[in-house]
């Protein structure tokens, strides 16, 4: 069942046979899962098997999946959800109602145009050739000047009015951008979520096509993450995700891409790269990253990190779906290899 054809502000208002059915099915998978159906365990729960929101679904699928859904998450996922929505609702609230104030006084102002023209018209009609010219000077400073006069003033007021609309609408614009960034941007790391990798990764593969060419992706994983959650708490944890994006942003060039895709998943872009090179990156990432242990504040033994890496390359005409899932079936084998390794897609 899939509900994101809804807006946002009736991404819940389904039929209520299915509403039931749904909310039954989020106790039972609560209960399975060992949470309390509290009001933010419940609405993700929600939203991840309504399928509300495929971006947002996913990512609490991952984190479920990785099993690094916990409280922690769970608030970090919340606040993401809500923020969107109202973002998105208030701004694009306000964007309809500037739109629709500008498209109200056009429509205002050509009604009074129009029988400001008509009176003009008239006007002129009226006038004669025989006329005295003291009379003909009377009429057009009496009649058609102040008529004139109005139109002009309504012209002026129309200028005014789509000046100030248009500033405004420019205003809201720049909001809903900024909005939209953040709809797609991981609060903890900065760098793009999963929303904003499949955005990325619709615009690599319409280029691939366009110019015949070809991209890699790695997806990364940190190896035992949620030993290291558990031990040494999610401060750490936190520390260590902002960390390695960190160190992506320093071992990528200026054209690839970098996204994390929920929990300590990572992915890569390499536009225009060959297989063997993206290997070589890939490896030359994992490198860095087992090289330096990391000495954290108050603890005492310094974390030994590393790293799984799997590797797929684009495929003419091949759907996003189809690489993801070579690329993580080959970050897997990296995983079942002993992980701190490298697999490609040819080792599949």
């Amino acid at each position: 069942m899939s509900h994101s054809q809804y807006p946002p502000l009736n991404r819940y208002q389904i039929p209520d046979d299915e509403a039931r059915t749904l909310a039954h099915r989020v106790l039972e998978e609560l209960e399975a899962a060992g949470f309390h159906a509290d009001p933010i365990h419940f609405t993700l729960f929600y939203e991840w098997l309504g399928q509300l929101d495929p971006s947002m679904a996913e990512e609490i699928e991952t984190a479920l999946h990785t099993q690094t859904y916990d409280e922690h998450t769970a608030h970090q996922l919340f606040r993401h959800l809500w923020s969107e929505m109202i973002s998105d609702t208030l701004e694009s609230k306000q964007f309809s109602e500037a739109i629709q104030a500008l498209m109200q006084f056009i429509e205002t102002w050509m009604q009074q145009s129009q029988q400001k023209a008509r009176q003009l018209n008239q006007q002129v009609n009226a006038l004669s050739l025989d006329t005295p010219p003291e009379t003909l000077l009377a009429q057009l400073k009496t009649e058609i000047l102040p008529t004139l006069n109005d139109y002009q003033r309504n012209n002026e007021a129309l200028h005014e009015q789509i000046q100030s609309s248009s500033q405004e609408i420019k205003t809201l614009r720049k909001k809903l951008d900024e909005a939209n960034s953040m709809a797609k941007t991981d609060e903890l790391t900065s760098l793009p979520n999963r929303r904003g990798f499949r955005e990325t990764m619709q615009r690599l593969i319409q280029n691939a096509i366009d110019t015949e060419s070809s991209f890699a992706l790695l997806v990364l994983d940190i190896d035992h993450f949620k030993q290291i959650n558990d031990e040494h708490g999610h401060l750490v944890g936190d520390a260590i995700l902002r960390y390695l994006a960190k160190l992506l942003h320093h071992q990528t060039k200026g054209q690839d891409h970098i996204a994390r895709i929920g929990g300590e998943e990572f992915v890569v872009m390499l536009p225009d790269t060959l297989y063997s090179s993206a290997l070589s990156v890939a490896d030359s990432i994992r490198k860095q990253v087992a090289a330096r242990s990391l000495q954290m504040r108050k603890n005492h033994h310094p974390i030994r990190l590393t790293i799984s890496i799997g590797v797929a390359m684009f495929q003419l005409n091949e759907q996003f779906e189809d690489l993801f899932e070579r690329a993580d079936q080959s970050l897997y084998l990296a995983k079942n290899s002993g992980r701190n390794r490298v697999r490609g897609e040819t080792d599949l």
